[in-house]
């Protein structure tokens, strides 16, 4: 069990890969970062755990109640809502979800996240003495990782996060926000080499966070937990922001 704050249970890359030690790029899938699809954290009640099913099956799970996100305002442009699990709780009310994970054999999962809730928009000083209503908050997704060889890794994932529509709000209209990636990673040169490929897309109400990206990257792997990274983003997006390519050298250690 945790209690207080804790890396969101919702999806499988923020709670099992978003370390740079872990991740075998240098950069984060389209979609997983601000203004993204996936929630990062929470604040609230977790219970975590597993057990062995007949046939050599196994089953894990993460549970949790928590205050929910923050939802705001972008500017104008509509609703912004934060990944990061908020201390405070506007409406009183609490989301609650988590994953399942299914291992039908060694080397294979398959996941199931799911989230349900409500939350209250908070329009900062454009809503000074207004009340705002109550819209529902919805999360979904689904991942997959297989480990083909010792030489070849296989994942992908698809998220969505959903926040109602609020007639009576200040901004009634609801949002969406989406994202998916696959990827695949190959070891050689006596497993201290590391070539990757990452295929993603991000749809959000904004357009800087609206983009198709592909990633490749060659690692050199000096021991577990320590590798040097070199990753070339290439990006898609009528924002002129979110399109721009980058390269990105990273030394990740692990503690």
């Amino acid at each position: 069990m945790v209690v207080g704050k804790f890396l969101s249970p919702v999806g499988y890359f923020f709670q099992n890969l978003h370390p740079s030690w872990i991740n075998k790029l240098a950069s984060v899938p389209a979609g997983f970062g601000h203004g993204g699809a996936a929630p990062l954290t929470d604040v609230g009640v977790q219970l975590r755990g597993g057990r062995a099913l007949a046939d050599g099956h196994q089953l894990n799970y993460a549970l949790y109640v928590a205050n929910g996100p923050r939802l705001g305002l972008e500017g104008m442009e509509g609703l912004d809502l934060d990944v990061e699990g908020s201390s405070t709780n506007r409406d009183g009310e609490r989301v609650w979800g988590g994953r399942v994970g299914w291992l039908p054999r060694p080397g294979l999962e398959l996941g199931a996240s799911l989230t349900r809730g409500d939350v209250v928009l908070d329009p900062g000083e454009m809503g000074i003495g207004m009340a705002e209503p109550t819209r529902a908050y919805r999360v979904e997704g689904v991942d997959v990782a297989w480990q083909a060889s010792r030489a070849v890794s296989l994942r992908g994932e698809w998220i969505r996060q959903r926040v109602g529509d609020a007639p009576m709000s200040l901004a009634p209209d609801g949002a969406t926000w989406r994202a998916w990636y696959v990827q695949g990673a190959y070891r050689f040169g006596a497993d201290r080499w590391e070539t990757v490929l990452r295929v993603g897309d991000s749809l959000s109400p904004h357009g800087e966070s609206t983009f198709q990206q592909t990633a490749l990257g060659l690692n050199y792997l000096f021991r577990p937990g320590t590798q040097l990274k070199l990753s070339w983003e290439i990006n898609d997006s009528d924002n002129a922001e979110a399109e721009a390519d980058r390269v990105l050298l990273q030394l990740a250690h692990g503690f």
